[in-house]
């Protein structure tokens, strides 16, 4: 209701009143959820009664992932001890980073990016894998800043984003794809590099649990996400829409630096996606690459003009087709209530 006035009431600075209601709502959803909502959220709120007992420095020496833990504290010290409003508070800092990311990029469509990350299913993990979604989030604002030469800023955001997730260490990869100069070879080059990486996969876990012991558990871990939520439709869709957008930014060479970074890192996401989409612990990293899509599909279609004014609006119109077929993985994972995320319920 709210985008349609905006658009009716002709406001100034209607995006950025956009990506504020957004996100001030979706954190309301989030944060105001029963524990029952979310297979993760009841063991969240067990470890955040716990840190709130513990000193910062035990926090420091002992904890796993000692940056979630410290911001618990910090809360729990300078603000309020009650879980729900820690579980508002992270929700609103996970949404605000995701949509400021998107005010920045200068999307000017607002629903789009808040349509993207409902259907690619990323506003319903932030209910399960909150700490993780909050650690992408972070990953997500480190490039951003590293696309604006703020290099101290976004290393110290990726560093933070590590002791969040651990899995955030996959990150690291993304001011080196910042660096290439990209072509259609180079993307080709890329997913080879990636395939031929893949065959080194248990070799690569074993180094990162000697390091990360807590994901010892996901070795061997499967799941049939193929059945169990679409995930693979999900991929087959948004490369199908990747290979499109690589041909035609390659020839046109009118798109930012950025977008063409993102889509050496949505080829990753789509190798990755199809190699291993029922090994639990390759979808948590798939994810890291995968959020960019809520800015790199209104990045292509929206904002550029084409060769020929006359096929300007077939152009620009494209995205809605692509909007409503993003609707049918969503559908598939809520129906097999991936994440546990329903039926919802407010906790007051």
């Amino acid at each position: 209701m709210y985008t349609i006035f905006t658009h009716i009431a002709k406001l100034k600075n209607k995006e950025k009143i956009l990506y504020i209601a957004y996100t001030v709502q979706l954190s309301l959803i989030a944060g105001l959820r029963s524990f029952t909502v979310g297979s993760d959220t009841l063991t969240y709120n067990n470890i955040f009664l716990s840190t709130i007992n513990k000193s910062y420095g035990t926090i420091i020496s002992t904890s796993k992932f000692s940056g979630y833990e410290l911001v618990m504290k910090l809360f729990s010290t300078l603000l309020n001890s009650n879980n729900t409003l820690f579980l508002f508070f992270i929700a609103l800092i996970t949404n605000g980073i995701f949509f400021y990311c998107a005010y920045k990029l200068k999307i000017s469509q607002p629903f789009c990016v808040v349509f993207f990350y409902f259907t690619f299913y990323y506003f319903f993990q932030s209910m399960n894998m909150t700490r993780q979604t909050f650690a992408m989030a972070l990953c997500v604002l480190s490039l951003y800043l590293f696309s604006q030469k703020k290099i101290f800023l976004s290393l110290t955001t990726f560093i933070f984003a590590l002791l969040t997730h651990s899995t955030s260490i996959v990150a690291i990869i993304f001011p080196v794809l910042y660096k290439i100069h990209w072509t259609k070879k180079k993307y080709f080059a890329l997913a080879l590099v990636t395939l031929a990486i893949s065959l080194l996969y248990h070799f690569l876990i074993d180094i990162f649990v000697r390091f990360f012991d807590s994901y010892d558990m996901y070795i061997n871990s499967t799941v049939d996400y193929s059945s169990n939520g679409g995930r693979v439709l999900l991929v087959l869709f948004y490369s199908i829409i990747l290979i499109m957008g690589i041909f035609y930014s390659t020839k046109k060479k009118n798109y930012s630096q950025l977008f063409m970074t993102l889509q050496g890192i949505l080829v990753l996401s789509c190798i990755l996606g199809f190699l291993f989409s029922s090994d639990q612990l390759m979808v948590r990293v798939q994810m890291y690459f995968e959020i960019f899509l809520v800015y790199y599909i209104p990045m292509l279609f929206i904002p550029h003009r084409v060769e020929f004014d006359e096929a300007q609006p077939v152009f620009s119109f494209m995205i809605i087709p692509i909007m409503l077929l993003s609707i049918i993985p969503l559908i598939l994972q809520l129906l097999n209530n991936y994440g546990h995320i329903l039926p919802y319920k407010f906790i007051l």
